[in-house]
């Protein structure tokens, strides 16, 4: 597939354009509760103490006790620590410009997206996929935190390309360039770590060992770091460090009443839910032997339960629209205002987002099954439409198991628009080439019984 030409570059500062516009009025009109609260006050605390004190921790800066954690990675708070020098260390200017530069990544994530596509799709498919997300809602209003997703998923959807862009050009720089974006990916979201993984064992499937090196490299050193790093910390922390978080994310992932009552904690019953969740965590931290078998004894227990959440009710909750960890629908963090509540155009996007969001899921699901299953069976050979397909089934499998939620999909929306409309072509070239059998073998029998049979478009 063709990837440059004068139509590709208008349409890739139109995106842009229309991302960071998009983005920019959102922020300076929405007015958010207590931006700085939650997991936003901490990777702000991580940042500066990160720059302060050259220590990854979210105690309050100055605190006389500062204990090194790994309950968050360093990537995003690096970012945030770059960019509160730039802003004069002073905080008011550090969360002003932070916005600023997440609206540039939420456009820049536009053009990986439209640049990505035109590996596989005509000009107007890829096209079509990056309004999709320069408009999708949750990729505006996210760019309004100080939370991870904005950055993960620029860093990702450039990662994907630069690995498209280095095998459609053999060059092993290129290679390099893509593996060192997805690391950095990697040190902000760390569940996709094992992807870039992934990735290597099918480079290397196709013969391209140099290549799965780098990314095999890219990965594992760094991460061998970060892991030698985080087994020296003071048992102290952890309740502050990764395996912490990690045994959050695979009881919430488990728990349909976690789910059910989130944003209702003050009832009864969600009292007692969140009473039994911080005793499962607390047993993790200090038996992690036993967390797992409660864990099993539980699932034993009540199969029917765990068994219809799993394979009924989770599993349209992978791609589901709204945060459920959060403030519901769009928001992460509860808004006083917002262009999408006040404003028409804002609220149109909003209301035909929703609306195509399940019709776009099937057809990126189609596609996700024709791009794996069509490459083992050789009938196409795109590595950029595999590449897509392994991510789409990668995070599919692995929200299934952990906690889903509309905030963590939003990075990967870009995937799911390329694969939707990619779905959509391969359908209507489906249909027309029914069409055209059906009127052929018509003609042909009409032929054979001395009829004259008019053409379809009469």
């Amino acid at each position: 597939m063709r990837v440059a030409g004068g139509r590709d570059t208008w349409a890739t500062v139109a995106g842009f354009v229309l991302a960071l516009g998009l983005c920019l009025y959102y922020q300076a009109h929405a007015v958010i509760d207590g931006p700085l609260r939650a997991d936003a006050a901490q990777y702000a605390k991580l940042a500066i103490n990160l720059l302060q004190h050259h220590v990854l921790s979210s105690a309050d800066p100055g605190s006389a006790v500062m204990l090194p954690e790994s309950y968050r990675t360093p990537g995003y708070p690096v970012i945030l620590a770059i960019i509160y020098v730039i802003a004069g260390q002073d905080l008011q200017r550090f969360y002003a410009l932070a916005l600023t530069v997440q609206a540039l990544m939420a456009a820049l994530t536009v053009v990986f997206t439209f640049r990505l596509g035109r590996h596989f799709l005509s000009f107007w498919p890829a096209f079509i996929a990056s309004l999709l997300l320069a408009l999708w809602p949750m990729a505006i209003t996210q760019s309004g935190y100080l939370l991870t997703e904005t950055a993960f998923g620029c860093f990702l959807m450039g990662g994907l390309w630069l690995a498209c862009v280095a095998h459609a050009r053999t060059r092993l720089p290129l290679y390099a360039a893509s593996a060192a974006l997805l690391a950095y990916a990697a040190a902000i979201n760390p569940m996709i770590a094992p992807f870039p993984l992934a990735l290597a064992a099918v480079l290397g499937l196709l013969g391209n060992r140099k290549a799965a090196l780098l990314f095999v490299a890219f990965i594992a050193i760094p991460w061998a770091a970060w892991h030698v790093r985080n087994d020296h910390l003071p048992q102290a922390s952890e309740s502050i460090s990764q395996g912490h978080r990690l045994a959050e994310n695979v009881l919430i992932g488990m728990s349909p009443d976690i789910k059910r009552y989130y944003n209702d904690r003050g009832s009864p019953e969600g009292e007692s839910v969140f009473a039994d969740f911080h005793h499962m965590l607390d047993l993790h931290d200090r038996q992690p032997d036993a967390f797992y078998a409660e864990m099993w004894q539980r699932v034993a227990a009540q199969p029917g339960k765990y068994l219809h959440w799993y394979f009924v009710e989770k599993p349209g909750d992978i791609w589901f629209w709204p945060v459920i960890q959060g403030a519901g629908g769009i928001y992460v963090y509860p808004n006083i205002e917002s262009p999408f509540e006040t404003n028409p155009f804002y609220r149109l996007t909003a209301a035909i987002s929703i609306t195509l969001s399940s019709i776009l899921l099937l057809f990126a699901f189609v596609a996700a099954v024709q791009g794996v299953v069509g490459w083992l069976r050789g009938r196409h050979r795109s590595w950029s439409l595999l590449l897509l397909s392994l991510l789409f089934w990668y995070f599919s499998l692995l929200y299934w198991v952990l906690t889903p939620d509309g905030r963590y999909v939003t990075p990967f929306r870009g995937v799911e628009f390329l694969l939707a409309l990619r779905g959509m072509v391969w359908g209507a070239t489906a249909f027309r080439d029914y069409r055209a059998r059906a009127a052929h073998s018509l003609s042909r029998d009409a032929a054979g019984a001395g009829m004259s049979v008019p053409g379809p478009n009469r």
